[in-house]
C-alpha cells in the first residue's frame, strides 16, 4: 500500500513498568544475578507499524535493522553511595531469553540498539572504590589544612606556587644569559 501512495508510519513506544516481574516471568532477573547486579528499571519497548487507515500492528522483530533508543538513567538509580562506583547494564528479554545488549558502563546515558522488541531492564552493580578515592569531593577541613600549610604567614597567596614561579623565572634568565654568552 505504501508503494501505491499510502502513508506508512513506524513508531516506538517505551513505557516504564513500575513493578519488576518475578524470575519465572522475566529471564532478565536471572541474567542480572549472573552479573552480580541489581535489576532496577523495567521498560516495555514496542515497535508499531501503521499503514494508511489500517490499525497499527506490533513488530517484535525487524528482520535485521536495529532501532536505537538513548535515554538517561533516572536520578533515583543513577547515583552510587559514597565510596562506590555504579556500573549499568541493559538486558533484553525476548521469547524467554535474556541477552546483555549494553554494559557495563559508568555512563548514565544508556543507548539500546535492537532488532527484537519486548522487555528491557536496566540494572546496576556498585563496586567499592579503592581507599581514598570516594566521590571525588575533598572534606572541607582538609582543604583548609592544605591552605594553611601552603601559606603559613596568613597571606592568601600560596607560598609554594610563588616559589615555583620564581624558580622557573630564574632558570629562564640563566638559560637566556648562557645562550647570549655562547652567541658571542
Amino acid at each position: 500500500e505504501v508503494e501505491a501512495g499510502a502513508t506508512g508510519v513506524l513508531y516506538l513506544q517505551v513505557q516504564r513498568v513500575d513493578k519488576l516481574a518475578a524470575e519465572d516471568e522475566d529471564p532478565t532477573v536471572a541474567k542480572f544475578e549472573e552479573l552480580g547486579a541489581t535489576p532496577a528499571l523495567r521498560l516495555d519497548v514496542t515497535l508499531w507499524k501503521q499503514v494508511g487507515s489500517h490499525a497499527a500492528t506490533q513488530i517484535t522483530d525487524t528482520g535485521g535493522p536495529e532501532v536505537s533508543v538513548a535515554f538517561d538513567v533516572p536520578d533515583e538509580i543513577a547515583t552510587a553511595p559514597a565510596g562506590f562506583e555504579r556500573s549499568f547494564w541493559g538486558v533484553r528479554a525476548h521469547e524467554g531469553a535474556a541477552t546483555v545488549f549494553c554494559g557495563p558502563s559508568s555512563d548514565v546515558r544508556m543507548v539500546m540498539g535492537s532488532n527484537l522488541f519486548s522487555g528491557f531492564t536496566v540494572g546496576y552493580r556498585d563496586e567499592e572504590l579503592p581507599s581514598g578515592q570516594g566521590d571525588g569531593a575533598l572534606p572541607e577541613d582538609l582543604i583548609e589544612e592544605v591552605a594553611a600549610r601552603l601559606a603559613p604567614t596568613g597571606d592568601p597567596t600560596p607560598t609554594l606556587a610563588v616559589l615555583a614561579v620564581a624558580l622557573a623565572g630564574a632558570v629562564a634568565i640563566a638559560c637566556g644569559r648562557r645562550r647570549r654568552r655562547d652567541d658571542r
